[in-house]
C-alpha cells in the first residue's frame, strides 16, 4: 500500500465549498434569507459548507492520485478501486481536520485561522523554494538580491492592488435642505483569487473524468481516445501545458472574474439599497440609471483588475 499524505488536498475543498455557498446565496431564495438572518443565519450557512466540504474533498483525493501518478511519470501508484476509495478517505480526513484547526484559532480570536493556515503554506513553499534556489546558485548574494527585489516586489504590488479602490460619491437627502455625502467604495480587484481558484477546480473536472474512464472503462475505445486527448489538451498541471489548456483556463478566469462580481457586487441591489435611504449618485437618476452606472463601472474595474 502505497503512502499518501493526510493534507494533500489542503483547505481547496473547503475554499470551493465557501465560494459554492457565496455563489448559491445570491440565486436560492432559502440561502439568501440566512444571509439576512445576521450571525445566525452564518453559522447555518458554515454549517453547510462544512457538509459539503466532505464530498469535495473526497472527490479531490481520488484527483490527487491521478495527478501525483502523473508527476512521478507513469503508473507507479496503483489506482485500484481499493486504494483510490482509501487514499481518498484519508486525504478526506486530513482536509477536515485542517478545517476544524482553521475554525478553532478562528474561535480563540487569534485571526481567521483558514488565512492563517493558507499564509503559512505559502510561507513554507517558499522558504523550500528559497533553500533549494541557494544550494543550486554560485553566488550567494546575488541570489538573495534577486529573491529580496522580486519579494518586496511582488507585496508592494499586491498591497496596490489590494488597496486600489474607486470611490463613488453617494448623497443622502435628509430633513429640510441638510444633505450628506458619504462614498462607495469599490476595489480594483473586486474578487481576489475566487476566479482563478474556480477556473483551476473546473479545469482539472475533465482530467479526473479522464482518468477514471481510463480505469474503469479501459476496453472503450472512445472513451480512451477522449481521455487520452484530454490528458496532453487540457493538462493544466504539465510544466509545458498546451495551447488550448492555456486558453480554456485563461477564459475560465475571465468568465468567473465578472460573474462573481455580478453575484457579490449586485449592481440592482446596491441601488435600490441607495434608493431605499433616500441616497443618489450626483448626476445619475435613483434606480435602473443608477444600477447600469454601478454595472458600467464594476466592468471596467473587472477588466483592469
Amino acid at each position: 500500500m502505497e503512502n499518501f499524505s493526510l493534507i494533500a488536498v489542503g483547505l481547496a475543498p473547503y475554499i470551493n465549498a465557501s465560494i459554492i455557498f457565496q455563489l448559491l446565496s445570491a440565486v436560492i431564495p432559502h440561502l439568501e434569507e440566512l444571509t439576512e438572518q445576521g450571525e445566525v443565519g452564518q453559522q447555518k450557512i458554515q454549517q453547510y459548507t462544512r457538509y459539503l466540504t466532505v464530498p469535495l474533498a473526497f472527490v479531490q483525493g481520488i484527483g490527487m492520485v491521478f495527478f501525483i501518478n502523473y508527476l512521478l511519470g507513469g503508473a507507479v501508484i496503483d489506482t485500484s478501486i481499493t486504494t483510490l476509495l482509501l487514499a481518498a478517505f484519508a486525504m478526506t480526513v486530513g482536509a477536515v481536520l485542517l478545517m476544524w484547526f482553521g475554525e478553532l484559532i478562528t474561535e480563540h480570536g487569534i485571526a481567521n485561522g483558514i488565512s492563517i493556515l493558507i499564509f503559512s503554506s505559502i510561507v513554507a513553499g517558499m522558504t523550500q523554494q528559497v533553500s533549494v534556489s541557494l544550494a543550486a546558485s554560485s553566488s550567494l548574494l546575488g541570489i538573495l538580491l534577486f529573491m529580496l527585489v522580486i519579494i518586496v516586489g511582488l507585496i508592494l504590488l499586491s498591497i496596490f492592488i489590494l488597496k486600489s479602490i474607486k470611490e463613488i460619491p453617494v448623497v443622502y437627502a435628509k430633513q429640510g435642505k441638510v444633505q450628506e455625502t458619504s462614498m462607495l467604495p469599490i476595489p480594483l480587484n473586486p474578487v481576489g483569487m475566487i476566479p482563478i481558484i474556480f477556473a483551476i477546480a473546473f479545469i482539472t473536472f475533465p482530467y479526473l473524468l479522464g482518468r477514471l474512464a481510463v480505469q474503469f472503462q479501459p476496453m472503450n475505445t472512445n472513451l480512451v481516445a477522449v481521455a487520452n486527448w484530454i490528458e496532453v489538451n487540457l493538462n493544466i498541471y504539465s510544466q509545458q501545458p498546451a495551447l488550448p489548456a492555456i486558453i480554456l483556463f485563461f477564459l475560465l478566469v475571465v468568465v468567473f472574474t465578472f460573474f462573481y462580481t455580478m453575484i457579490v457586487f449586485s449592481p440592482e441591489r446596491i441601488a435600490d439599497t441607495i434608493q431605499k435611504r433616500g441616497g443618489f449618485v450626483p448626476g445619475i437618476r435613483p434606480g435602473e440609471e443608477t444600477a447600469k452606472y454601478l454595472n458600467k463601472i464594476l466592468m471596467h474595474l473587472c477588466l483592469r483588475g
